[in-house]
């Protein structure tokens, strides 16, 4: 199976860098703190735009997005979550 190395400060670099920055702030929702989400939304959109047109951006977005929205319906249900 090919593999490909991406050169430091190229977009798909980038992309990765910025995707792996983004979960690592948001890994642990806050289901009690508006702003949390507020700015979880904010950046996961600002992402997406960054890389407007870059189907692995979008479908990251998305997945974030449900991530995030599936951890903190569990955390809320009073479910364990393992976030480690």
């Amino acid at each position: 199976m090919a593999s490909k190395r991406f050169e430091k400060g190229s977009t798909e670099y980038n992309l990765f860098s910025d995707l792996w920055a983004t979960c690592q702030r948001y890994y642990v929702p806050e289901p009690e703190n508006d702003r949390y989400y507020e700015d979880a939304l904010n950046d996961i959109l600002a992402f997406e735009k960054k890389y407007d047109g870059n189907l692995w951006a979008h479908e990251f977005a998305a997945a974030m997005t449900r991530a995030i929205h599936e951890t903190e319906k569990l955390m809320t249900s009073g479910r364990e979550v393992k976030t480690a």
